[in-house]
């Protein structure tokens, strides 16, 4: 008898678990619009547990500044004094914002915090100029800045000090993307500073010798590629899974995941371009990758299978979601694309959860 209530019991758990599964696999989404600072346009970079983004939007002047969206609001996060543009790239869950603030919107960069309703300037590593790419939980902040010797590195700031990563052997140039609650850095290193450095949004790039490193323990190590030149380091999650981008033997990117010492080809969405931005603590990586009629579109990785977030809106949204930058703990997920014509940043929403 009693085997006989074990095989219930265990069969009604099978059952659940295939429903809960079922419903997982046809998830859909609500999209909201994050609007703008008064311009035409927003990006959206980043994004934290509790669903507030970051990122830039042009404003009624046309320049850009960095910022915040909170319940339904956009506040602008301002400039350093006597500059004009900013980009936030990232937020951590105690609303700590790491971006960069410029004259011109392109360079030199000056590496920023915004924290209690103040902008502050991040130290270099001597040179001229630096920016920040992504903060974790505990306040540690990762990017690159000049040397003394104008070399770009890959650094760390923790407690108001500054950290040189480093290249890997024989490199001269590194960018740090992202570190996770356990201090482990991921980003990429090249033999010399080669092009664009890759921020939000995303370009695909051309393929050149960087390789895609992670920074753990004072040591930095050569992730790979998938049998190309090139790999780029984007997200890491708590566990130390890291995505990014890799080019493979003829030359195509495509997404990869890596972990344990592996570099697997997460594919694309039947073009020849994908890249993944970032992957949450349950394994759901997102990014961007080109279909087969060559639109860039937004995408969603899960359990071996890559989705157009596109099928996964209502079909008269209006949108055309184009990146995915950032996914959260709760699946909320946030990008840019277009609607009416416009570039906006948006938020999507599980519909479990917007219910």
């Amino acid at each position: 008898m009693k085997g006989r209530w074990l095989f219930v019991a265990l069969w009604a758990l099978v059952l659940t678990q295939g429903r809960s599964l079922a419903q997982d696999q046809n998830v859909t989404y609500t999209v909201t619009d994050l609007g703008t600072l008064g311009g035409t346009s927003s990006t959206a970079c980043g994004m934290n547990s509790r669903g507030e983004v970051v990122g830039f939007s042009s404003i009624a002047t046309g320049q850009s500044h960095a910022f915040r969206w909170r319940d339904g609001e956009m506040t602008d996060l301002g400039t350093l004094p006597g500059l004009f543009f900013s980009v936030a790239f990232d937020i951590n869950k105690h609303g700590q914002v790491v971006g960069d603030s410029t004259a011109d919107g392109v360079r030199p960069h000056h590496a920023v915090l915004w924290e209690n309703s103040e902008i502050i300037p991040l130290p270099t590593l001597g040179g001229p100029f630096g920016f920040a790419e992504a903060i974790n939980q505990h306040g540690q902040v990762v990017g690159a800045s000049r040397t003394a010797s104008l070399q770009l590195h890959a650094f760390l700031w923790e407690d108001g000090v500054m950290t040189d990563l480093g290249a890997l052997p024989g490199e001269t140039f590194s960018v740090a993307r992202a570190i996770n609650k356990r201090r482990q850095v991921v980003g990429n290193s090249a033999p010399l500073e080669l092009g664009s450095f890759g921020h939000c949004p995303t370009d695909p790039l051309p393929v050149l010798p960087w390789h895609a490193a992670l920074w753990d323990s004072g040591v930095i190590t050569d992730l790979g590629t998938l049998g190309g030149i090139f790999s780029i380091a984007k997200g890491i999650n708590d566990h130390g899974i890291i995505v990014g981008s890799a080019s493979l033997v003829g030359g195509e990117e495509h997404a990869f995941l890596f972990r344990d010492g592996t570099m697997t080809d997460l594919g694309t969405l039947g073009g020849t371009y994908s890249l993944a931005n970032q992957i949450n603590n349950h394994g759901q990586a997102v990014g961007l990758s080109r279909i087969a009629g060559g639109e860039l579109h937004a995408f969603l990785w899960e359990d071996g299978v890559m989705t157009d977030l596109n099928n996964l809106i209502p079909a008269d949204s209006g949108w055309i979601l184009v990146e995915a930058t950032a996914i959260n703990k709760a699946g909320q997920i946030a990008g840019v694309g277009t609607i009416n014509g416009r570039t906006h940043a948006f938020l999507l929403t599980p519909d479990d959860e917007a219910d």
